[in-house]
């Protein structure tokens, strides 16, 4: 009865989190003549008896996420601004060691360099949108080791231009043990 109850749990906060990427990536919006607030962010990962949603009030800091090898896991990158979104970056350092097995798909962008991918998105200031999402799957390969996950988002910040940014790391630890996150 309780993995049930949890399982349910956890398709209610995925369909949650899918309902409202679905909303932010289709709102159009008007950049506003003043824009002091930086973009929204949530990036969910869930595998390997393990789903967690970080956003932009995680303590990026103080945590590392590890997983599992050869584990696969599902992700959801989104970012939203109420001025309109002017770019999503997610930058994954040690690329050989994560592995995406869903192709990136337009309007999205994927980069690939012997250190990182950069999977990206990009806004239209002459059509600008509240949001955007992306969701796949990845395998972590490879050998052990620590890998990096580097969030950026930015608005166009009013038609002052000035943008607002987010940015942050999430440190990874990949070896043979349980996926959790933990406190550094």
């Amino acid at each position: 009865m309780k993995t049930q109850k949890r399982l349910l749990k956890k398709v209610g906060q995925f369909f949650c989190l899918a309902v409202l990427a679905i909303g932010i990536q289709s709102c159009d919006t008007d950049i506003p003549l003043e824009d002091r607030e930086p973009p929204k962010f949530s990036f969910q990962i869930t595998g390997d008896g393990f789903n967690h949603i970080f956003n932009q009030d995680t303590d990026f800091d103080n945590i590392q996420l590890n997983l599992r090898k050869d584990a696969t896991y599902t992700f959801t990158i989104s970012g939203s601004d109420t001025g309109g979104l002017r770019s999503l970056r997610w930058t994954i350092k040690g690329n050989d060691q994560i592995v995406l097995q869903d192709p990136i798909i337009s309007p999205w962008v994927f980069r690939n360099s012997i250190l990182m991918d950069v999977i990206q998105w990009y806004g239209d200031p002459a059509n600008p949108v509240s949001g955007s999402f992306l969701t796949g799957n990845m395998k972590v390969a490879g050998d052990l080791g620590a890998n990096l996950f580097r969030f950026t988002l930015s608005d166009y910040g009013g038609e002052s231009g000035r943008s607002n940014y987010f940015f942050a790391d999430l440190k990874i630890s990949i070896g043979n043990h349980t996926t959790e996150i933990i406190s550094l």
